[in-house]
């Protein structure tokens, strides 16, 4: 698995789908994910359903976190 992480305040856009992509080729890994404290463009959002990536936007990952925390 690929993964690009991003503590980012403003929205991220599909460049940074992209790299997380590119990583995954390069790799050879099977799934690309790109996780974010924030949220993401529109154009990232398409890029990565027509791609197959995975976005983790801020809101999932405080649910995720959330539930470690009750575990």
């Amino acid at each position: 698995m690929a993964v690009e992480l991003k503590r980012w305040v403003a929205p991220v856009g599909n460049r940074i789908i992209s790299h997380a992509l590119g990583g995954m080729l390069h790799y050879g890994a099977q799934e690309a994910w790109v996780i974010t404290t924030g949220s993401f463009t529109p154009k990232a959002k398409e890029m990565a359903r027509s791609t197959g990536g995975r976005l983790v936007d801020g809101a999932q990952l405080a649910e995720w976190l959330e539930r470690l925390r009750d575990e």
